[in-house]
């Protein structure tokens, strides 16, 4: 058992502050895998971070910026010691680091750095500098290392923000349009939904939810006419269709009888692969894009799953992967990836990053098409902390690391308010942080990193309608009483080169 330290003021705000966001901190080592057995104790002005083991690690800590609100911060590696860390100087000095190592990247293959940026991030050094200088002095420490977060985050912002321009310059010299295809969810009521028909256009492909669960819950013949009915209408859109995801590993995604065939693998393969194949090949010359599974690399939270082993799913995944290229290899199969950060590592009981769970399944059975990054704000759970673009724009080179196309499955809430159709609520510590225009600046904020981004093939939106049936409440572009929202509204947009962030 091992303990790192970091001191912070104990002045009465900075205490709150630290209460509130000590709940999103979490340490990771060295091979990128979140630390299970987490435990934050905050006493005075000092947290304590209990983990499993003795070895040098890096703390995630979201801290609040001026104008951003909370943005996730990062420390080097740091080794234990007696003596506390100042937080804030180490956050700082994070940053920092990640700043130069970035701008050092990009200027390599060609990027123009702005005058700017170095401006900013000297400041930031000189905080830094003299924060390190006081660190016998927590408060004087944190009032600096504070300053010098403020003046990173500046340059960070100043860095992406030249990146995006200098990217979509060079992507508007070769196409015409940002080489993204623009994707939504819907239901299978499609002829119900005026508002779906008027902004069809804007989408270049749409998305089918067909699952096993919801296969075994509805009647055969409905459902296949719900089918038949939504393919047609879409057929005259002249649209892609996809479909999936087949398998959600998730608590509400799997049907309960499955639990009979914990003991029995082999049988419980059989019945999986059963309904994949059964459910593909009806459709296969109609819709030729599937999703595989959702929650496949974290599985089902609880212990009536714990027979969801790693092991099993990857097995369960293989197979299903496998019949997929049989039926036709020309099929195009993807696989959603929940939590791309890989915070449920925290949770315990895992071996493989979700990276790692990826890799192995792809090795194992062949080639997957895409996959599928899932980004979500201000959810509960939220599987996604609060990331600045520099953040997202490393975790995006991570997983192009694979050499498999991305895609980006992206959900954000409009309103903070319950809805019963919704299997995912707003978080309620925030929901009165959200709102249409924070919505829509949300995705604006994503997708301009996506389009400067040459391994990111599409942008998916978890559902269109907000009344339909749905994963991520109130995401959709239309709300319950069928107003478009603002983002809808500013979609037209994003699809061209003549906007800036």
């Amino acid at each position: 058992m091992g303990v790192m330290r970091f001191a912070f003021d104990p002045e009465e705000n900075i205490r709150r502050l630290i209460d509130r966001l000590g709940k999103q901190a979490f340490l990771v080592n060295y091979e990128g895998k979140v630390l299970p057995g987490q435990q934050l104790i905050v006493q005075e002005n000092q947290i304590s971070i209990r983990k499993a083991d003795d070895r040098s690690a890096r703390l995630f800590f979201p801290w609040p910026i001026s104008g951003k609100g909370d943005v996730l911060f990062s420390t080097g590696s740091l080794i234990e010691r007696e003596e506390p860390y100042s937080l804030l100087v180490e956050l700082a000095r994070g940053k920092i680091s990640s700043l130069r190592n970035q701008s050092g990247s990009w200027q390599q293959v060609g990027m123009t750095i702005p005058l700017e940026f170095y401006d900013r991030l000297d400041d930031a050094h000189d905080f830094l500098a003299r924060g390190v200088q006081t660190n016998d002095d927590a408060r004087e420490a944190c009032r600096l290392g504070g300053a010098a977060l403020e003046q990173a985050q500046l340059a960070s912002d100043v860095l992406m923000a030249s990146f995006i321009e200098q990217r979509m310059k060079l992507q508007s010299r070769r196409y015409q349009k940002p080489p993204l295809r623009y994707c939504c969810g819907v239901d299978f009521h499609l002829q119900q939904d005026d508002s779906l028909a008027e902004w069809i256009h804007c989408f270049d492909e749409v998305s089918l939810p067909l699952n096993w669960k919801m296969s075994e819950e509805s009647e055969s013949k409905l459902l296949e006419d719900q089918i038949e009915t939504s393919l047609e209408l879409l057929r005259q859109h002249n649209l892609n269709i996809s479909a999936g995801p087949l398998l959600d590993f998730s608590d509400a995604g799997l049907p309960g009888w499955i639990k009979q065939w914990e003991r029995d693998v082999i049988s419980m393969q059989s019945l999986v692969c059963d309904f994949v194949e059964t459910t593909v090949s009806r459709y296969a010359n109609r819709i030729r894009k599937w999703d595989l599974a959702i929650h496949g690399e974290m599985g089902a939270a609880g212990e009536n799953w714990a027979f969801l082993t790693e092991e099993v799913r990857l097995r369960l995944l293989s197979r299903s992967l496998e019949i997929l290229n049989q039926i036709d290899n020309q099929l195009e199969v993807s696989l959603l990836i929940t939590d791309p950060w890989g915070l449920y590592h925290g949770e315990g009981g895992y071996v493989l990053t979700p990276f790692g769970f990826v890799d192995i399944l792809t090795r194992a059975r062949g080639r997957l098409s895409s996959l599928k990054l899932v980004l979500t704000n201000s959810y509960e759970p939220n599987r996604t902390p609060p990331f600045d673009w520099l953040e997202l724009s490393r975790l995006i080179d991570y997983w192009s690391a694979l050499t498999i196309p991305l895609q980006v499955v992206l959900a954000a809430p409009s309103s903070g308010d319950f809805l019963s159709q919704a299997s995912e609520q707003v978080d309620s510590a925030e929901s009165h942080l959200v709102s249409q225009k924070l919505q829509s600046e949300w995705y604006e904020k994503v997708i301009s990193l996506l389009i400067a981004k040459e391994s990111v093939v599409g942008v998916q939106f978890e559902h269109f309608h907000d009344k339909a049936p749905h994963r991520y409440a109130s995401a959709g572009f239309v709300d319950v009483t069928g107003k478009p929202k603002i983002s809808l509204e500013r979609l037209p947009r994003l699809q061209t080169f003549d906007w800036k962030p």
